[in-house]
Protein backbone atom coordinates (compact mmCIF):
# COMPACT_ATOMS: atom_id res chain seq x y z
CA UNK A 1 0.00 0.00 0.00
CA UNK A 2 2.83 2.44 0.71
CA UNK A 3 4.11 2.15 -2.86
CA UNK A 4 0.63 2.47 -4.37
CA UNK A 5 -0.41 5.54 -2.34
CA UNK A 6 1.83 8.09 -4.16
CA UNK A 7 0.50 6.82 -7.48
CA UNK A 8 -3.10 7.19 -6.31
CA UNK A 9 -2.40 10.71 -5.04
CA UNK A 10 -0.81 11.68 -8.36
CA UNK A 11 -3.88 10.46 -10.27
CA UNK A 12 -6.30 12.37 -8.04
CA UNK A 13 -7.97 15.58 -9.19
CA UNK A 14 -7.09 17.06 -5.79
CA UNK A 15 -3.81 18.85 -5.05
CA UNK A 16 -2.19 17.86 -1.76
CA UNK A 17 -0.07 20.17 0.38
CA UNK A 18 1.71 18.90 3.51
CA UNK A 19 1.20 20.47 6.93
CA UNK A 20 4.66 20.18 8.43
CA UNK A 21 7.41 21.51 10.60
CA UNK A 22 11.12 20.86 10.11
CA UNK A 23 10.76 17.93 12.52
CA UNK A 24 7.70 16.12 11.15
CA UNK A 25 4.70 16.04 8.86
CA UNK A 26 1.40 16.38 10.69
CA UNK A 27 -0.88 15.73 7.74
CA UNK A 28 -1.96 17.04 4.37
CA UNK A 29 -4.62 19.32 3.02
CA UNK A 30 -6.35 18.24 -0.18
CA UNK A 31 -7.68 20.99 -2.43
CA UNK A 32 -9.85 20.40 -5.46
CA UNK A 33 -9.24 22.98 -8.18
CA UNK A 34 -12.34 24.77 -9.42
CA UNK A 35 -10.73 25.40 -12.81
CA UNK A 36 -11.93 22.96 -15.49
CA UNK A 37 -8.31 22.13 -16.38
CA UNK A 38 -7.38 21.37 -12.77
CA UNK A 39 -5.15 24.42 -12.48
CA UNK A 40 -4.71 26.30 -9.22
CA UNK A 41 -3.73 29.94 -9.67
CA UNK A 42 -0.38 31.17 -8.31
CA UNK A 43 -2.25 33.43 -5.88
CA UNK A 44 -4.23 30.51 -4.45
CA UNK A 45 -1.05 28.40 -4.25
CA UNK A 46 0.60 31.20 -2.29
CA UNK A 47 -2.30 31.52 0.16
CA UNK A 48 -2.49 27.74 0.53
CA UNK A 49 1.25 27.59 1.28
CA UNK A 50 0.95 30.35 3.88
CA UNK A 51 -2.01 28.59 5.49
CA UNK A 52 -0.26 25.23 5.71
CA UNK A 53 2.91 26.89 7.07
CA UNK A 54 0.91 28.60 9.82
CA UNK A 55 -1.01 25.41 10.59
CA UNK A 56 2.29 23.52 10.85
CA UNK A 57 3.71 26.13 13.22
CA UNK A 58 0.60 25.95 15.41
CA UNK A 59 0.60 22.14 15.49
CA UNK A 60 4.30 22.10 16.25
CA UNK A 61 3.81 24.48 19.14
CA UNK A 62 0.96 22.41 20.55
CA UNK A 63 2.92 19.15 20.25
CA UNK A 64 5.92 20.68 22.09
CA UNK A 65 3.65 21.81 24.93
CA UNK A 66 2.19 18.33 25.45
Amino acid sequence: MIIVLPILLALSSFRFVPIKTPERVFGVIGVRPTDANGVISPEVCSVLGIFTDLAGLAMGRISREE
